[in-house]
């Protein structure tokens, strides 16, 4: 059973406003191995799923920081090709420095193969100069026939003191 990744959060400035900073970021993220499915059992294709997903940014920066990589673990609900869930991402920034986001995702798949997704994210800490941060925002997933997943992710973030 494989369902499309959607965590992918994180952030790239574009502004400020109010000490809030514009999200405008793209990550391709591929899976980390196979997830793990456990069949439900009361109708076919209807599973429980936990996955890893590592990601790169292709744009994207924060407070001038430039977004890296990051890592999300995800558990979510798959019946068929439709798949909903939550997750947690940590980003690591090219300082060193972390950010950590919570997330709700949904994703459809064909034939073992992301198709589209979307997700809602929240930054709820972090490390260093992101060390309290706070935000939102939302990405839109497209899938690629290798596999791997682009998001597109806008919001706001505001790093922490």
């Amino acid at each position: 059973m494989r369902r499309i990744p959607l965590f992918a959060l994180a952030l790239g400035v574009a502004g400020s406003v109010a000490g809030a900073q514009a999200v405008n970021v793209t990550w391709k993220c591929t899976p980390q191995g196979a997830p793990t499915a456990l069949q439900v059992g009361d109708a076919a294709g209807h599973a429980f799923v936990l996955d890893q997903i590592n990601c790169t940014a292709l744009k994207g920066s924060i407070g001038g920081v430039k977004q890296k990589e990051g890592l999300g673990t995800e558990f979510a609900e798959a019946t068929g090709d439709n798949a909903k869930g939550h997750g947690f991402f940590v980003e690591t920034l090219s300082s060193g420095d972390k950010i950590h986001y919570t997330y709700t995702f949904t994703g459809v798949s064909k034939d073992g193969k992301p198709v589209s997704g979307a997700d809602k994210w929240t930054a709820v800490g972090g490390t260093g100069k992101f060390k309290g941060a706070t935000g939102s925002g939302t990405c839109k997933g497209t899938g690629s026939p290798d596999g791997s997943t682009t998001y597109e992710c806008t919001g706001h973030i505001t790093a922490g003191k």
